[in-house]
């Protein structure tokens, strides 16, 4: 059914729009970790990626802070907030970001999350934005999902891993390249020159 309603873009937003209103109810779904997700039943359950969680997990041991760009409804972040590290999230994405503010405030993480709901960019824009929910990227005609909404793009000078304001020494940066579908996990330090 899904393939049959991308095929007509109108009706496949009226579907999505609808469906997004009545899943925002969903209930949160106890992690095996032990917190609280909703949004996305697989990344709630532990069967989503489960070899980049235990390496993101293993990273996080090591660092103080994570920096995830492109945190969709918050699975890594909550994995950092659940132990007890900082979170800088950036999603923006409405759908996800209603997520992502949800997890961090059920769980009782909203004094260790600071959450920018825009894109980043090279510069300030208004940028459309292809797809919808786990797999929304920009660049025209990318994946199967036609749909087309506009975001905000900021040019945040995040200086990695040189958050002294924090009183933090290392991060672990957590990117998405969404063209290729893959993640890039980074541990770095900060240095005291920057």
């Amino acid at each position: 059914m899904k393939d049959a309603v991308e095929r007509f873009a109108k009706f496949a937003r009226f579907y999505r729009n609808t469906r997004d209103l009545h899943d925002r109810n969903n209930p949160s779904i106890k992690s095996p970790w032990g917190f609280q997700l909703a949004g996305h039943p697989a990344m709630a359950t532990g069967t989503f990626e489960p070899a980049e969680t235990q390496l993101v997990r293993k990273l996080l041991q090591e660092v103080d802070i994570l920096v995830n760009v492109g945190a969709n409804v918050g699975y890594y972040c909550s994995h950092a907030l659940s132990m007890g590290k900082p979170v800088i999230a950036v999603e923006p994405n409405t759908r996800n970001l209603h997520y992502l503010l949800k997890n961090i405030q059920n769980n009782g993480w909203l004094k260790l999350a600071e959450v920018f709901p825009v894109a980043i960019g090279s510069g300030t824009d208004i940028l459309p934005m292809w797809g919808g929910g786990h797999r929304c990227i920009s660049g025209q005609g990318v994946g199967s999902n036609p749909r087309e909404l506009c975001h905000p793009s900021a040019n945040i000078e995040f200086r990695p891993c040189s958050w002294q304001y924090l009183g933090r020494q290392e991060c672990a940066n957590i990117g998405r390249h969404r063209r290729r579908g893959i993640h890039d996990a980074s541990r770095c330090k900060s240095n005291s020159n920057e």
